[in-house]
C-alpha cells in the first residue's frame, strides 16, 4: 500500500455499524488541511449513515491550533446540528495542550442540541454512546 493511500485512509471517518456511530481517531500531527479533511469526512459518514452519534478520539491530538479551533467553532459545529448530530462522546487528548485547545473549540457548542461528554478511554466513551 503507497504512503499516498494509508494517509487517505486514516483521514477518514469509519462508521460502526454494531453501535451506529461515526468514528474518527486524530493522529498527534496533523496538518490543518488533513484536519479539516477528517472532520470532514465525519460529517459526511453522518449524512450518508442518517447517523446522529460521534466519537471523537482525540487521545494522541497534540497542540490545537487557532485555525482547526475556528473550523470547528465556526464550519464544523453549525454543519454538524444541521445534519442531526445529538450525541458526541470525546476520548481527551493525553497532551494538555491538546485538551485545552479541544476543550475550547467546543465551547462554542454549548447550549447547542449536541450533547458532549469527555472520556478518558474509548472504552468508556463507546458504553456512554451506545446509551
Amino acid at each position: 500500500m503507497q504512503d499516498s493511500q494509508l494517509k487517505s485512509e486514516a483521514l477518514e471517518a469509519k462508521f460502526d455499524p454494531e453501535l451506529k456511530v461515526i468514528t474518527n481517531a486524530f493522529p498527534n500531527k496533523i496538518s490543518t488541511s488533513d484536519f479539516i479533511t477528517l472532520c470532514s469526512s465525519a460529517l459526511e459518514k453522518l449524512v450518508e449513515h442518517q447517523c446522529d452519534k460521534l466519537i471523537a478520539d482525540t487521545t494522541d491530538l497534540g497542540v490545537m491550533g487557532k485555525e482547526k479551533q475556528e473550523f470547528i467553532q465556526q464550519e464544523w459545529f453549525p454543519k454538524a446540528i444541521e445534519s442531526g448530530l445529538k450525541k458526541v462522546a470525546f476520548v481527551v487528548p493525553k497532551d494538555a495542550f491538546g485538551k485545552f485547545g479541544m476543550e475550547k473549540a467546543n465551547k462554542e457548542a454549548e447550549g447547542s442540541p449536541i450533547n458532549m461528554k469527555y472520556f478518558g478511554s474509548l472504552e468508556e466513551a463507546k458504553e456512554w454512546i451506545k446509551g
